[in-house]
């Protein structure tokens, strides 16, 4: 194959299209020796070009990865979302934030009676009287926990 020189954007196109189809390769073809100014700039033109279908290709397929990523993210909410209850699928997103809040609110407010609990051991704990019998006998009565 010869580069037509009369019209060389017409034949750069034509040889364009066939080295993206694989059935041309322009490097064993040409030599660059002989050729003009406007023949080496589209050299240039068609280099540059080629690295853009390279780039564009790479990206196409980190793309379609990508793409693939997330569909199988989806999919794997969809599986998780089948195993909430009924009730729970047919809330909107507000009602179950408000759920939430109220759950833990419900769980603030037992560690708080339980730490109270403690505390009121602790204040038992400390109490300790002695007391005196009728028959005469002392006894020491105090709070004592099991394990």
């Amino acid at each position: 194959m010869t580069l037509n020189l009369r019209n060389p954007e017409m034949e750069l196109g034509l040889i364009i299209e066939r080295h993206i189809a694989g059935t041309c390769s322009i490097e064993g073809h040409i030599n660059t020796e002989n050729l003009g100014h406007v023949e080496k700039n589209l050299m240039v033109t068609l280099d540059a070009a080629k690295a853009k279908l390279e780039l564009v290709t790479r990206t196409k397929s980190e793309l379609v990865s990508e793409s693939k990523k997330v569909k199988e993210s989806i999919e794997l909410a969809k599986c998780r979302t089948n195993d909430f209850k009924p009730e729970l699928r047919g809330m909107d997103q507000k009602a179950l934030e408000e759920e939430l809040q109220a759950l833990l609110s419900d769980k603030a407010g037992e560690t708080e009676y339980l730490k109270s609990l403690q505390q009121q051991i602790e204040t038992l704990k400390g109490i300790s009287h002695m007391v005196r019998c009728a028959c005469g006998a002392e006894y020491k009565v105090e709070m004592i926990l099991g394990a």
